[in-house]
């Protein structure tokens, strides 16, 4: 019994190193990016906007906006290409709701625009930041409340992840990138981004370029030969206890 229970403890040790091994070895890189490639432009008020590339083991989902269809006094977003960014290179445009001044009316209000990502089957996200560009179309106080799934979705702002006035309008944008290598963005199933607009009037609006979600799609571990061996030590140990007793 001595020389089985040392070779289960040598499996252990191995199949978890091979497991550490496989941990490491995973880089961060973009998960979803929302550049707005190919898009045509200008368009009118539109549901939603296709993510231009993503991780083989992650579904980006389109860019969706609350509520939809449009009706006036409701937020909204279009793909344009007007001055910011370049002056030619499409990027999302979006507009408040009726009310939405400030980034506690604009969450109030409960209209925004988000992404979101899905691990596939098997795998789970690891994510390490969000970063994108933002410029404003006209002078005034405009900007964004930022929300994720994992702080929770609400409404008296008391989850704002930021809530942030755009400084710079026409061709100067602004980069804006969020640290989410913490503990409460690792080991998730699916992650999604949300985005409440705020400005003067309804058609004010606050533009967006180069959404990158960056991270790791990670295989969850099969069980592997360190589990059956911790089963088994621990099935061995019993039947010694077991054999112990039978013999007092």
């Amino acid at each position: 019994m001595t020389a089985d229970l040392s070779l289960l403890a040598r499996t252990f040790i191995i199949g978890s190193a091979t497991v550490a091994i496989a941990v490491t070895l995973t880089d961060a890189a973009p998960l979803a990016t929302y550049d707005f490639t190919g898009e045509a432009a200008p368009t009118a008020q539109i549901g939603s906007i296709n993510a231009t590339s993503g991780d083989p083991n992650v579904t980006a989902s389109p860019i969706t906006i609350t509520p939809f269809p449009f009706v006036s006094g409701n937020a909204s977003m279009i793909v344009a290409n007007a001055v910011p960014f370049g002056g030619s290179a499409p990027y999302l445009s979006a507009f408040p709701g009726a009310g939405s001044t400030t980034g506690a009316t604009a969450t109030a209000n409960n209209q925004y625009f988000e992404f979101a990502v899905t691990a596939a089957s098997g795998y789970e996200l690891d994510l390490t930041s969000l970063t994108f560009n933002a410029t404003k179309g006209n002078t005034g106080d405009r900007g964004f409340v930022l929300q994720t799934s994992v702080g929770g979705f609400s409404t008296d702002g008391s989850t704002n992840l930021d809530n942030v006035i755009v400084p710079t309008n026409g061709t100067a944008s602004t980069p804006y990138s969020y640290d989410f290598s913490g503990p409460a963005y690792q080991n998730l199933s699916s992650f999604t981004a949300r985005f409440y607009i705020f400005a003067p009037a309804t058609g004010n609006s606050v533009n967006f370029d180069d959404f990158v979600l960056n991270g790791s799609a990670v295989a969850i571990p099969e069980p592997t030969i360190a589990s059956i061996a911790t089963v088994c030590l621990a099935g061995l140990a019993r039947r010694r206890r077991k054999v112990k007793s039978s013999s007092v």
